[in-house]
């Protein structure tokens, strides 16, 4: 009894947050954002927007997923691609189906698929109806600009730390992700990220653990550490700190390490602009 009156009482409660999705107001933000990529390849959009299906939204609020549909017409993918580009739109690989897709600032998106031009912006509470471009897995797709500035001095040398600290370690630095040669074309897993605000970009990103072999003790895995990053980088040892440090490179990018019995190596690289 007490076990389905726990059951009842948490469906009530899941129950309470959803709501009937109403008619909301635009936020300016959106054709702020969308028109001007729109007119760039010739195309105009009527916004519509709704709250999200829970309680807490709030239709006068930006809470709300907003959107537009506008049929492509002679619109291609690579038109929208490079109109998108010029403007500081950075192009996503996303699931197979759309000829092109984009994340503008304010994490607006805007993509062509089937003959249409879709154009969101959500700020939901919850998952809501409406949300056609709420993809999962999306990842920055790199112009030649970008892959080329993201193969830099500063991914060798995180390179080069990586293999460095987890050299001997279980499991072994991932050869996909910080691969022997130091370049960015042998590192498939590699994760990236999009970054920037009013221009987006792109950057690489990883999260390395392991326990280390030759150092069992943190204290000396630090020390080691602190003497192997500083030929090449600026550390701060966190004195206060017996289980961490962080280490920058001239080209921004920055290390981060907590050493514990397993050893987390966390770097991020810079944010390379679209344009």
């Amino acid at each position: 009894m007490r076990r389905a009156a726990a059951l009842l009482g948490l469906s009530a409660l899941v129950l309470a947050g959803c709501a009937k999705t109403e008619p909301a107001a635009v936020p300016p933000a959106l054709p702020g954002t969308a028109d001007p990529l729109l007119a760039a390849v010739g195309v105009k959009a009527a916004y519509q927007a709704e709250t999200c299906g829970s309680v807490f939204d709030d239709p006068n609020s930006s809470q709300v997923v907003a959107w537009a549909d506008v049929p492509a017409g002679g619109v291609t993918g690579e038109d929208l691609r490079k109109a998108g580009i010029r403007l500081g739109w950075q192009p996503q690989a996303a699931a197979t189906g759309f000829d092109v897709f984009l994340l503008g600032p304010g994490d607006v998106k805007v993509a062509l698929r089937s003959g249409k031009i879709r154009v969101e912006r959500a700020r939901c509470s919850i998952a809501g109806k409406g949300q056609e471009l709420d993809v999962p897995g999306l990842r920055p797709e790199l112009t030649d600009k970008q892959r080329e500035e993201l193969d830099s001095s500063d991914f060798r040398a995180t390179v080069a730390a990586a293999r460095g600290l987890f050299g001997q370690a279980d499991p072994p630095v991932d050869e996909e992700v910080f691969p022997r040669s130091a370049k960015l074309e042998d590192a498939p897993r590699l994760a990236l990220e999009t970054c920037g605000d009013k221009v987006r970009g792109a950057r690489w990103v990883n999260t390395t653990k392991g326990r280390l072999r030759d150092f069992p003790d943190p204290v000396d895995a630090k020390r080691a550490a602190v003497e192997f990053l500083k030929i090449d980088w600026e550390v701060d040892e966190r004195p206060a700190q017996p289980d961490f440090l962080k280490a920058e490179h001239e080209g921004g990018t920055e290390v981060s390490v907590t050493f514990k019995q397993e050893t987390t190596f966390t770097a991020t690289g810079p944010c390379v602009l679209v344009n």
